[in-house]
């Protein structure tokens, strides 16, 4: 090792709390063969200008009960289909996990 005197430029990244204030579903993929559902969604600001996305591979338990008529559900959600509102309810108990 040795001394010197020398100015470089490096990128610096750095991780700071931002607000959240919508969450949105961007894209969803189904496979009823292989039992899993892919989303992804979008975490935006205030202005909604999109600070990060998030991807949830829903899959297991959580796949039969989002394909399932549970009382979870709104009342009348046919089995083997789901809503917007049921993979918010979904992703909701992920993240509580």
């Amino acid at each position: 090792m040795r001394l010197v005197k020398k100015t470089i430029n490096v990128q610096q990244v750095t991780n700071v709390a931002k607000p959240i204030r919508y969450e949105d579903i961007r894209t969803t993929f189904l496979n009823k063969n292989e039992q899993y559902v892919v989303v992804e969604i979008a975490l935006l600001d205030e202005n909604q200008v999109i600070a990060t996305t998030k991807r949830y591979e829903i899959t297991g338990d959580d796949y039969n009960l989002l394909m399932s008529a549970s009382p979870d559900f709104a009342l009348g959600k046919p089995a083997g289909e789901f809503r917007e509102v049921d993979l918010w309810y979904i992703i909701d108990q992920i993240e509580k996990a």
